[in-house]
């Protein structure tokens, strides 16, 4: 078993104490380092110089405690200030919330997790990236992962899990997506990250079981729901699956119930496309074409 400590930089004086007690129990501990609000809270490219120099000085601080962990996840997605609008305002919060960052600040960006990541390499601890399920449907061009400011193709993360959280989907789309949908969905973000990253590095998370950073995240009805989306994955070819939260766990007991949820074996078949779902996809996937081949207009038009 192991747990994924989401470290902020108020506990992050008390990631020691819980890294080492976790291992005196036999627990390994993966690091999940997260900034303050204000400074965006998730790493994007408009905060990527600065959340590598956060998750340095952590590093540095535990291995020089004797907790240095051996898997560090990067959460990448935009600022949750950008989240949050778009939460409130749907649709008509994208064309503002959302805009592709100028080519200097994403390769800069990009240089800076590049580096990030090495370093981290050359310490023995790997490097996960936890990213929106919207960049599975990327192609070549890496459209939404542009849009989204959140790159991740080219660097070299060990493991790339997709935040696939059936629960906050349909909770968001009021009733718009049921829940034979959102599982539908999940097995089709499962089997599009195997086909992406292939098995050793596909990853998914599942959630959830509590509110998140944003408070108002809809949560599983049950620990069956959760098992349920576990088979899920196993049966599209994950076997690397995180759970969102341990602390919504923790405040629905008993523990043990969603613990053995994690043990879920894999469902035969995965669920199959629904209409709403299909839609889903499909316009999921018709999005990013449109934003590479915006890209690529523009990179035509550039001066030379």
């Amino acid at each position: 078993m192991r747990i994924a400590l989401a470290v902020t930089p108020p506990l992050a004086r008390d990631a020691a104490t819980v890294i080492g007690a976790a291992r005196e129990r036999g627990v390994e501990v993966e690091l999940w380092p997260m900034m303050t609000d204000v400074e965006g809270r998730w790493l994007s490219e408009s905060n990527a110089a600065g959340f590598a120099a956060y998750v340095r000085r952590l590093v540095e601080r535990l291995q020089a405690e004797g907790c240095a962990p051996r898997t560090v996840v990067l959460d990448l997605e935009p600022p949750i200030d950008v989240l949050r609008a778009i939460v409130r305002r749907g649709l008509r919060a994208w064309p503002r919330a959302l805009r592709p960052a100028p080519a200097r600040t994403r390769a800069a960006a990009r240089d800076g997790i590049a580096a990030l990541l090495s370093e981290l390499r050359a310490r023995n601890i790997e490097s996960v990236a936890a990213v929106a399920p919207l960049v599975v449907a990327d192609g070549a061009g890496a459209g939404w992962q542009r849009m989204l400011g959140t790159p991740i193709e080219g660097l070299a993360f060990d493991r790339v899990s997709a935040m696939m959280y059936t629960s906050v989907v349909t909770g968001y789309a009021r009733g718009a997506v049921r829940r034979a949908d959102a599982r539908a969905l999940l097995a089709e973000v499962c089997t599009g990250a195997v086909a992406k990253w292939g098995r050793a590095r596909a990853s998914v998370s599942v959630g959830a079981i509590g509110a998140g950073a944003l408070g108002d995240e809809s949560s599983y009805r049950d620990a069956g729901e959760l098992a349920e989306d576990v088979a899920i994955a196993r049966a599209s070819g994950i076997e690397d699956v995180y759970a969102f939260e341990l602390g919504g766990a923790l405040r629905r007991p008993p523990l043990e119930r969603w613990l053995d949820a994690m043990d879920a074996q894999a469902a035969q078949p995965p669920p199959r496309l629904t209409l709403r779902s299909a839609a889903l996809s499909w316009s999921t996937r018709g999005i990013a074409r449109a934003l590479d081949a915006e890209a690529a207009i523009r990179a035509m038009l550039r001066p030379r």
